[in-house]
């Protein structure tokens, strides 16, 4: 198995940039008693926004975020499901207190059409 790939972060106030790819290579990814004969490959990344408009002091956040990942398994195992995702979404969260937020999300799968909202409270004890 090979996994490569760069994950840099731009950081230039109020906005934190990330960006992250990986490719791999797998002769076994299932980890199946009778390998494929061929290698699998996948591949995929992330953008994504950080809006903070004061840095690491502000109560509340906008994040952006964008995921996409392809694979040839179903074309070399084709018993297999594909992996093909590709989304988009947007949360805004808000810090209530030392350890509680309140967060609302909104996901686009652009593969599927489908859309989620999700609301909620985030804590840590």
């Amino acid at each position: 198995m090979l996994v490569v790939g760069p994950d840099a972060t731009l950081n230039v106030r109020p906005l934190e940039m990330n960006f992250q790819y990986l490719w791999r290579r797998d002769d076994n990814p299932l980890y199946m008693n009778q390998k494929p004969k061929d290698e699998i490959e996948t591949q995929g990344g992330l953008a994504e926004v950080i809006f903070a408009p004061n840095g690491d002091k502000s109560r509340w956040l906008l994040i952006g975020l964008y995921n996409k990942v392809t694979s040839n398994i179903d074309d070399k195992l084709p018993e297999q499901s594909p992996i093909e995702y590709e989304s988009a979404g947007l949360t805004g969260t808000y810090l209530l207190g030392r350890n509680l937020r309140i967060i609302a999300e909104y996901n686009y799968n652009i593969e599927f059409e489908k859309n989620r909202f999700t609301i909620g409270f985030v804590s840590a004890f």
